[in-house]
């Protein structure tokens, strides 16, 4: 645990400021940083949301909710903890690997069936998947799972 909180505390400190996201790394950092801080909107700014479902509601509405109840049991779809975040801020350090060939869940979204699959990069470590795509140069979070499960892995050493 001191681990992780010196970690979210050098990502405050030389956090990515008003920098920009051009690598998955400094993405991350971003939103850990903002998260922390619980400055949603900046981070809305940060993700890329597929729309489709009831009531309007986007893949980001879910994941606000998520992202505020800050519940570490959880490792569904869109799981999120800052202590997760931290994690894999640690793991993930250019472990991201391109996509090729995107999922059938973004063909659906026009935009994003309209760029090739290497704007799209994938970090996995068993039920762990965090997928970024690249837009203008910038990466923004498309989707994460299974990232609370991370905090077993992490605990269990």
């Amino acid at each position: 645990m001191k681990k992780l909180f010196i970690v979210s505390i050098l990502v405050l400190i030389f956090g990515v400021g008003c920098g920009s996201n051009r690598t998955p790394e400094a993405l991350l950092k971003r939103i850990l940083q903002l998260s922390l801080k619980k400055d949603y909107k900046s981070i809305e700014k940060l993700f890329y949301p597929l729309g489709g479902y009831p009531n309007n509601l986007t893949t980001w509405d879910g994941f606000l909710e998520i992202l505020k109840e800050q519940r570490i049991d959880y490792t569904g779809d869109f799981s999120y903890s800052d202590k997760a975040m931290a994690i894999l801020i640690q793991k993930s350090a250019n472990k991201f690997k391109r996509m090729f060939g995107a999922n059938d869940c973004y063909d659906q979204d026009d935009f994003l069936r309209s760029h090739p699959g290497e704007n799209f990069v994938e970090y996995s470590e068993g039920v762990v998947s965090v997928v970024l795509v690249k837009i203008n140069n910038e990466y923004k979070l498309l989707y994460c799972g299974g990232m609370n499960c991370l905090l077993e892995k992490n605990t269990a050493k």
